[in-house]
């Protein structure tokens, strides 16, 4: 074969390379020659064993080591295999990706998917960790996408593992989005966003259940799973949740796996399924729980407050009555620690104050912690529409005024 004014010769069944003047460029000692371009791969049997070698077309030795497998090159790099494992050479011979891997699967925006250890991870090609491995197999889709499937279900996650779309639906790849095909026949364009492009909105059919509207969406069972349809009755996001709250602020809970996340009217994940309960947004705010422990979450996915009480209870659209290790405390919509949790109950009067007691005492805080009446009566309570408070002190009773 000719090419590039050099040719690969075969003699008393070596090979080498010359140019066409006959002079030598890689003597007759290899078993195979691959020439690529300005690249050779060449390959010698040496006692039984495989030994590749890569020069370049003026005969130049390129790769400081010898490996038992060399691949083609990819545009990137040689794939290239070193005492059972797999790593990668650059067109310079510098082993970028070393040689430690069980395989590498693929290669897409400078992402590698690798196996390794039987687990499944990404590196960079630095040879970095993109993702650390794990037990479950994958398709990289680009240098921020994979396609993950586990049991039944297909996921599109980001490396950093957030679930931006799943589906236990068929799902073809191609260069820029995903199809998804539905058993009635639809079909849905994903991005790899997880966002729906493009998508039929076929009847829903009969359905088990039907909630009522809120934002434009109804909540239906059908078939064991939830989905949601809208006024018209037209299908809007698929049934295929195992529970589902109402849309509040443009988001709905949804539980998935077991867990608790929500979704956007495009039926993307916007706070992933993670918590064992959560309530509807109102205000903004929404109760959560993990671990048996609860907190509070804004519609961003931030955390309010901590997951570390026993129990909270919505009091007002503003406050919020915490409890831990049996002792009641405040706090607002913006997750504020209004009054620590110390006293044996708190009672809301209004949202400037609350009456708390201790030890069998009572007393008038400010929402705000601040003493409006000392905690030292033995019964107090709120003379709704006077403004007054009846209080007794032994057996002693009286009323009193704030102003």
């Amino acid at each position: 074969k000719i090419e590039n004014q050099q040719a690969v010769i075969r003699k008393n069944k070596k090979y080498g390379l010359i140019r066409l003047d006959e002079s030598v460029v890689i003597p007759l000692q290899y078993d195979s020659i691959c020439v690529r371009g300005n690249f050779v791969r060449a390959l010698e049997e040496l006692a039984g064993r495989s030994s590749w070698n890569l020069y370049d077309t003026f005969g130049i030795r390129k790769s400081h080591t010898s490996y038992e497998w060399m691949d083609d090159f990819n545009g990137s790099f040689f794939p290239v295999k070193s005492r059972g494992y797999y790593g990668a050479m650059d067109r310079y011979g510098v082993e970028r990706i070393a040689c430690v891997y069980d395989s590498l699967i693929d290669m897409r925006d400078g992402m590698v998917s690798v196996r390794f250890r039987n687990q499944y991870g990404i590196i960079n090609l630095e040879d970095q960790w993109q993702m650390m491995p794990q037990k479950y197999s994958f398709r990289l889709l680009d240098a921020g996408h994979l396609l993950e499937r586990i049991d039944s279900l297909v996921y599109l996650k980001s490396l950093d593992g957030n679930v931006l779309y799943f589906t236990d639906n068929s799902l073809s790849v191609t260069p820029h989005y995903l199809i998804e095909r539905l058993p009635d026949g639809t079909e849905k364009q994903i991005n790899f966003q997880g966002q729906i492009i493009q998508r039929n909105e076929p009847s829903p059919g009969h359905v088990d259940l039907r909630f009522r509207e809120s934002e434009g969406y109804i909540g239906i069972k059908r078939d064991g799973k939830f989905g949601f349809v809208d006024h018209r009755g037209r299908l809007r996001i698929a049934n295929r949740y195992d529970s589902i709250g109402e849309f509040h602020g443009g988001i709905a809970p949804v539980k998935l796996l077991g867990k608790w996340g929500f979704i956007n009217a495009s039926d993307q994940i916007v706070i992933q399924p993670t918590f064992e309960t959560v309530e509807d947004f109102n205000d903004g705010v929404a109760r959560i729980s993990r671990s048996g422990k609860y907190g509070l979450i804004n519609s961003q996915g931030n955390i309010l407050l901590d997951l570390r009480y026993d129990s909270i209870r919505r009091l007002s659209g503003q406050l919020f009555l915490i409890k831990l290790h049996g002792l009641s405390g405040l706090a607002d919509k913006n997750g504020k620690l209004l009054i620590e949790p110390r006293f044996d109950s708190l009672e809301l009067i209004d949202e400037q104050r609350v009456i708390v007691s201790r030890a069998g005492l009572f007393g008038v805080l400010t929402s705000e912690g601040e003493s409006v009446i000392p905690i030292q009566f033995n019964l107090l309570q709120y003379l709704q529409g006077r403004n007054q408070f009846l209080t007794r002190d032994g057996s002693f009773w009286q009323t009193m005024d704030l102003h």
